[in-house]
């Protein structure tokens, strides 16, 4: 190629051949980065989650990314994952885990109690309401499951981070100060079955 100088008697130069590895290892990688998204999109039969909040989680434990759409009513539909598709409603109801927020919040999804399934965390960061509604695997509760109070991550100043810290297989909330930008306090779940 003509990437590759020879030196002096058909040897080629180490820095040569250094050149000429990085730039192929370079338009490899080029050539897979195309490809991620090559094929057609898949066409959904209809809309999911128009007007409402959507979130990916594990509802059925497959481990395949589900989503679920929370509306601020309270209103929960959840969507399965099936074939690259969501076209059906796998369980939909009111709850009070969803949050029905009258004031600024925060709904995360992640696994509380570490059953394998995701579950709605919301913060409430005016007054530090906090409140945990655990998916059993084919529903919300009519009832929240836990309700508590994190005053030191409340306020328009802070913000709030959920994420396994542990590795216990449970979301345990981070929270810190939107101008220092990072975390200063883990809290982490002491959820016990």
């Amino acid at each position: 190629m003509d990437f590759v100088r020879k030196k002096s008697k058909g040897k080629y130069s180490i820095l040569s051949v250094l050149t000429f590895l990085v730039l192929l290892i370079y338009t490899a990688e080029a050539a897979n980065f195309n490809q991620i998204f090559s094929s057609p999109p898949i066409q959904l039969s209809k809309r999911i989650c128009q007007n409402g909040q959507l979130f990916p989680g594990n509802f059925n434990g497959d481990k395949e990314m589900d989503l679920i759409c929370i509306f601020n009513d309270g209103y929960v539909r959840i969507y399965l994952s099936t074939n690259n598709k969501y076209n059906r409603i796998f369980w939909e109801g009111e709850s009070p885990a969803a949050c029905a927020f009258s004031t600024k919040g925060t709904r995360y999804v992640a696994d509380f109690d570490g059953d394998g399934y995701d579950d709605l965390f919301c913060f409430d960061a005016v007054n530090g309401k906090t409140t945990v509604g655990l998916y059993s695997g084919s529903e919300f509760p009519n009832e929240l499951d836990w309700v508590g109070d994190i005053p030191e991550c409340k306020g328009d100043e802070k913000m709030t981070y959920v994420f396994d810290v542990n590795g216990d297989g449970k979301a345990d909330l981070a929270c810190g100060e939107k101008k220092k930008k990072g975390i200063d306090m883990l809290f982490l779940n002491e959820f016990l079955h």
